[in-house]
């Protein structure tokens, strides 16, 4: 099962530092999103300062760039763009399934992974309005979609949502524990789905 939110709130950029990776240990970057009181996570000074932190408590001697950005991107152009991006730095990426990044870093290689990993996500930072928490109406649009239009679109390709939480409910948790009609959906279709059935609204960030 799949959940539109897991792994999102924090990860926003394929930021997989403070890992110890050895042999061909799997890339693995989860899609931004979005999560009221948290944002959708960014490549912002903060976020670049603290990967860049936790890059040094790792390697001391790592030389970290210095980065200008190249184009602010939107979380539906950004797996495509950062999956090239870390491919030209020499780390073989794809889009998977669920909107994110996959690929391997080999056996040696960690050190040289996070600082291109770090490099790409200065220099394709999300655009602003992905980096603010969604307010009240976006957070009641989004209700709207998934309990409406989201719901009805999965299950014309055979996935059934479990009942959804009241209004009031889905507002209270969306931040600790997010609901999804996407919740009730197999891995194996989450290519097909997410194009089918995109797991938020067009209109959440105008």
């Amino acid at each position: 099962m799949i959940s539109r939110f897991s792994g999102w709130a924090s990860i926003p950029l394929a930021l997989i530092v403070g890992l110890s990776l050895s042999a061909w240990s799997p890339i693995s970057a989860a899609a931004p999103t979005p999560v009221p009181g948290v944002g959708a996570g960014s490549s912002s000074t903060g976020s670049l300062s603290s990967q860049r932190q936790q890059i040094l408590s790792q390697y001391p001697d790592a030389k970290i760039p210095k980065v200008k950005v190249l184009q602010r991107v939107t979380t539906a152009t950004w797996p495509g763009i950062y999956s090239r991006c870390l491919t030209s730095n020499g780390f073989p990426t794809k889009v998977n399934a669920d909107g994110g990044a996959a690929g391997y870093v080999p056996t040696g290689q960690n050190e040289a992974y996070l600082i291109a990993s770090y490099k790409c996500s200065a220099e394709y930072p999300l655009q602003a309005k992905y980096t603010k928490p969604l307010d009240t109406k976006q957070v009641k649009l989004l209700y709207t979609y998934d309990t409406g239009k989201l719901t009805k679109c999965l299950k014309k390709h055979g996935v059934v949502a479990g009942r959804p939480p009241s209004l009031a409910t889905f507002e209270q948790n969306f931040q600790s524990d997010p609901w999804s009609p996407y919740s009730s959906a197999p891995l194996s279709d989450l290519s097909k789905l997410n194009k089918s059935c995109p797991q938020v609204p067009a209109n959440l960030y105008r």
